[in-house]
């Protein structure tokens, strides 16, 4: 699962290592990214890199939305921010098909906890070993958008959701589900509208552990809307309190 994440970089480090690894420069169409963030949750603006076209464009998104399954008035709304991948694949019957589009959601990690989550518990950073940053693969479209049940919708905006799947060794020691890491080399494969549903479900595999780093974080990062660049860093051995 990934329920929060962080994303130390800045807009223009961002575009920099995109276009080192794709050599295209990236339209920046919104500059108002609240980035660095270093404790990112559903409702919260998370960073995304799409295709338009033939150009790239990096873009604030609201993380998560309102979803309906079935008939208004009988069905209630449930937020989503994460999708699993083997929804996705159903095709044609899954509500992920008809309206959304491929997208990669730009972090430096995610958190996940061992223990309880509460205060008996322990924040774990995950991240991609030979990189400061990680793309998931994720699903975007424009919809309307509100951060609480009962509040009024805004007018249309881009919302994203990330796509999850199996998780490798590493992060099966943390949650039974994992988001969809795609690694730069592939991001045109990800990205092509045309790709084939085979090609899809391949890159929705669980990313390599060997590749897949873990550590303790300070447990600050569970209280939702602090922020603080030691989030990133490994805590002390004699600051953990569950490993």
């Amino acid at each position: 699962m990934c329920g929060r994440l962080a994303n130390g970089a800045t807009p223009e480090e961002i575009a920099e290592w995109h276009e080192a690894r794709r050599h295209a420069t990236l339209l920046v169409r919104d500059g108002n990214y609240f980035l660095p963030s270093y404790n990112t949750g559903p409702t919260h603006v998370v960073t995304v890199l799409r295709d338009d076209g033939d150009q790239p464009v990096l873009e604030a998104m609201n993380w998560g939305v309102f979803a309906r399954f079935g008939p208004p008035g009988k069905t209630p709304e449930t937020f989503l921010f994460n999708a699993k991948t083997e929804k996705y694949l159903a095709g044609g019957r899954s509500m992920w098909r008809r309206g959304w589009a491929r997208c990669l959601i730009v972090a430096s990690c995610f958190y996940e906890w061992t223990g309880s989550k509460g205060g008996h518990g322990q924040a774990h950073a995950i991240r991609v070993r030979d990189s400061e940053l990680m793309t998931f693969g994720a699903l975007w479209k424009v919809d309307r958008f509100k951060r609480k049940k009962d509040d009024e919708p805004t007018e249309k905006a881009p919302v994203s959701v990330i796509l999850t799947c199996e998780p490798n060794d590493v992060i099966a020691r943390y949650h039974r589900r994992a988001p969809v890491i795609v690694p730069p080399e592939r991001w045109d494969e990800w990205l092509d509208p045309g790709a084939p549903d085979e090609l899809v479900a391949q890159l929705c595999q669980p990313f390599p552990a060997e590749r897949t780093r873990a550590y303790p974080v300070p447990n600050g990062v569970g209280k939702i809307g602090v922020q603080d660049p030691s989030f990133l860093e490994p805590l002390p051995a004699d600051q953990v309190v569950v490993d």
